[in-house]
Formats: C-alpha cells, structure tokens, sequence
C-alpha cells in the first residue's frame, strides 16, 4: 500500500467536465484510471444518494467487469472506498489514502489528505472558487502543485 505520501509530494487536480449531463459517469472513468495505477481511492460525497448513485455505476460502469469499491462502514481492502462527507474524519483516522476524490462542497483540509486531492468543475467561476477555498486550507508547510484538465469523457 502507497499509504499517505510526503507532503511535498501532493497535488490538486481539478477536472473541468465538458458535459454537466455525465458528471456522474465521468467521476467513475476518472476515478477508474487511479484504480488501474493501483492507488486506494477515497471518494468523498455529499450525502447518502449521491453515494448511492455512485456505488450503482461502479458496478455497472464497464460491460465485462466492475470497479472493485467499499462503503466507509464496509471498508476492508478494496481500492476504492465510498464515504459521506459526515464520516470523513473517522476513516481518515484509521486507514491511509493515495487519492481522495471530493464530491462534496466542503473544504477539505489538505494536511490530511493523500498525494492527490481531486476537484470536479464545471465552469471557470467554479474551478475560481475552488481554487481559493483550497488556498485558503494550506498551510505552510504543503507544497501543492495545481492542475487543471478538461475532462469530455
């Protein structure tokens, strides 16, 4: 397991989706390229249906296959763990994440997360205020790189 990494090693990532219709689909292709590195994927979601949502595209997401995924409370050793943003804390007290995926509209603080910090945007004044909620979270000592992709799916 590639656990937490150094802080001078993290990034924030935000992928500006092309199309607001498949935000949910394109969270999965996204979230499947980090499976195949073999990172363990925490994905932070607002609440209980967005999760919901979620965990049934992950199943369903490819013809042949499923993306391999947990609940928080289910979490044993899958790759990917699904979690609301409620009980972020507990599951970042006990297990160590490489990305953490955050769905929700919390400020996430970035002295706890993994080597990469994932933000889904769907328009300049979003990705602004993103941006400027993330800077406000970091403290001296982190050194984070920005990058911004434009995701079509």
């Amino acid at each position: 397991m590639l656990g937490l990494t150094k802080t001078l090693d993290k990034q924030a990532l935000f992928y500006n989706l092309q199309d607001n219709t498949q935000i949910d689909k394109s969270i999965c292709q996204i979230a499947n390229f980090y499976y195949k590195k073999k990172l363990k994927i925490l994905i932070i979601g607002e609440d209980k249906l967005q999760i919901d949502i979620l965990n049934d595209l992950l199943w369903t997401f490819e013809q042949i296959s499923f993306i391999p995924h947990s609940f928080e409370s289910e979490y044993e050793s899958t790759p990917i763990v699904l979690c609301m943003i409620d009980n972020l804390q507990s599951i970042l007290d006990k297990y160590k994440f490489d990305v953490l995926f955050n769905l929700s509209r919390n400020k996430i603080n970035l002295d706890t997360v993994a080597r990469y910090f994932i933000e889904i945007v769907t328009s300049v004044e979003e990705t602004e205020i993103k941006c400027t909620s993330i800077n406000i979270l970091i403290t001296r000592k982190i050194k984070l790189k920005f990058h911004m992709r434009k995701f079509s799916g």
